[in-house]
């Protein structure tokens, strides 16, 4: 049974090789592969593509958003009453207090990472990499502290504990600076749908 043995592509076209047990050497086959170019799409069909992936990755997170909302609400007070019941104890003339326990052990855990906040620094691979990574170092402290990166982090790690999830946005802005300028800023989880992990 003949097996391919390998490919060469000389002078725009490809050899196919094959072995032949009990028979010649090898065969080479001349083929010529015949490749399809993906058509051009116009700019509709990618802004319509770009809304559909958008859509179904919304309704694929829709849980995880309302989690987020819902957990989002019992850190800052509001809704932790169902509105049956608010609305029963207050044709009761009841009233509906709410003591915050959320708010108190999320704003500790926040106190913990701010206090406990560590530094980057960069290790040298070999020893002619020590240079290199001293000026790293250099370079990644003042992109940090042009964008105030600790109090970015802060608020992405607030996203984290409350929400479930976090976001940072780094881009290059040319706005300011012609050469570029390394921006680091949260994103709120409003504005962020995660794709399907599968």
């Amino acid at each position: 049974m003949p097996q391919l043995a390998g490919t060469t592509t000389e002078d725009k076209h490809t050899h196919l090789v094959y072995l032949n047990e009990g028979g010649p050497a090898h065969q080479i086959i001349p083929y010529i592969p015949k490749l399809n170019k993906p058509k051009k799409k116009t700019k509709k069909q990618k802004v319509d593509e770009v809304l559909a992936l958008y859509k179904n990755e919304l309704q694929c997170e829709h849980e995880s958003r309302k989690d987020a909302k819902e957990s989002r609400g019992f850190y800052t007070g509001k809704k932790q009453w169902a509105a049956s019941t608010k609305s029963a104890l207050n044709r009761e003339k009841r009233a509906s207090i709410t003591i915050n326990e959320v708010a108190a052990k999320v704003d500790l855990l926040a106190g913990f990472q701010r206090q406990n906040r560590t530094d980057t620094k960069f290790a040298p691979i070999e020893d002619g990499d020590q240079r290199l990574a001293k000026v790293l170092d250099i370079v990644y402290k003042n992109i940090e502290d042009q964008n105030g990166f600790a109090h970015e982090e802060s608020m992405v790690f607030m996203d984290e504990v409350i929400e479930g999830r976090g976001n940072f946005h780094v881009y290059i802005d040319y706005d300011e600076d012609v050469q570029g300028k390394i921006v680091v800023e949260r994103l709120s989880n409003k504005e962020v749908v995660y794709g399907q992990h599968n």
